[in-house]
This record gives structure tokens, sequence and C-alpha cells, in this order.
């Protein structure tokens, strides 16, 4: 779905890049750079010839100058970042628009187990509480505000639940287990060639 969404852009910015597989995927293009904090990560990327910097999302950004990217990509790393709201504003600065897939802390499993009194496990969140790489849990409803408030217009969101991707799902809040944003800066035209519905993600 990356790749599809991709497909166009000739410079492209991958925060919490791991060990390069998007970077891989997207081939030679104008100007595709990696960030990721792990050291073992970014040595094995440059070993790969891939672009990559090792750096702190939340305060490194700063080294890339306005629009420097077509868009930037948080692929499930927003929950290990220590201010996402400041790598999501940071990322709007620098690229036209962002991706983000985000874990759904509201989904229906993760509400079940809370009730019963444990900490949740599903296949979003696949860690024990106490040795979980996560620090900041959110729902979709919560990353809607959140994108707005970083200066955001969500041109369109996508659901992902049982491993499919899906641009329309009932009370997705509830019933998915990822949700895909792909963001604008407020008052910008640009808009995604596949609008889904913003607006359902803030359902219960």
């Amino acid at each position: 779905m990356l790749l599809e969404l991709l497909r166009d852009d000739r410079r492209v910015l991958d925060i919490g890049c791991g060990y390069g597989e998007l970077l891989e995927s997207l081939g030679r293009r104008e100007f595709t750079v990696g960030v990721d904090i792990d050291r073992d990560a970014v040595i094995h990327c440059i070993s790969r010839g891939l672009d990559v910097i090792m750096l702190d999302a939340a305060e490194g950004l700063g080294c890339f100058s306005d629009d420097s990217f077509d868009t930037a990509v948080l692929n499930r790393t927003l929950e290990v970042l220590s201010r996402p709201d400041r790598v999501l504003t940071e990322m709007l600065r620098v690229a036209q628009r962002a991706i983000c897939f985000v874990p759904n802390f509201a989904h229906w499993r993760v509400r079940w187990q809370l009730l019963r009194g444990f900490m949740p496990k599903t296949a979003a969140l696949p860690h024990e509480w106490y040795e979980t790489p996560n620090i900041h849990h959110t729902t979709l409803a919560d990353f809607v505000k959140l994108a707005r408030r970083c200066g955001g217009r969500i041109d369109c969101t996508y659901a992902v639940r049982g491993g499919k991707v899906r641009p329309h799902i009932l009370l997705p809040n509830l019933t998915a287990e990822w949700g895909c944003f792909i963001i604008a800066r407020a008052g910008s035209s640009h808009l995604s060639e596949k609008p889904g519905d913003a607006t359902e993600t803030t359902t219960t």
C-alpha cells in the first residue's frame, strides 16, 4: 500500500526507517532519506547503500529545510516516539504531506482486555506491558485531534483490519487495528489521489 501511495513521489523521508525495507523498495529516486535512532539499524542501512541518518526525530528534523520532501512517512513508529506532536509538526514542515500508520488503542479487543483488568495484547500491540517499546498509545479519534493541533488536514484515511487495508469500515475507532492517515498542511491544496472518509475515524 505504501509503495502505491508513494508511486509518483521523487523525494521521500522515512522516519523510523529501521533496517531500510521501505527505502530499498522505493528504488532509485531523486532524494530518499531515512532517519532512525537505532545505531545497528543505521549501520545496516548504510552498508546496503541506503541514505540514512542517525538522529532522534523528536529533536533532529531541523536539519531539513522546509519542503525538502514530497512525502514524510511515519510507519508504525509514532507509538515509540518521545514527542509525537513535535515529529508530526516537523513532518508537515519538511514535506508537502505526511503518511502515518497508527495502532488503535480503542480497538474492541483492547477495550475488552482493559475491562477484564489486564493490559492489552493484540496483533497491533504484541508486547507484554513490561517489555513494550511503546511509550505513547493513541486511538484513531485522538490522532485526528493531534493532526489538527499540529497544523494538519486529514485528506484521506484507511483502516487496517485482519491484515487488509480497507477505505471504509463500520465504526473504525472500534474495529480497526491500525489507521493509515494521509495528512496535508491545513490550507494546502495538496489532495490524495484516493480520498477516504476522514470523519469516520472519529466514531466511537
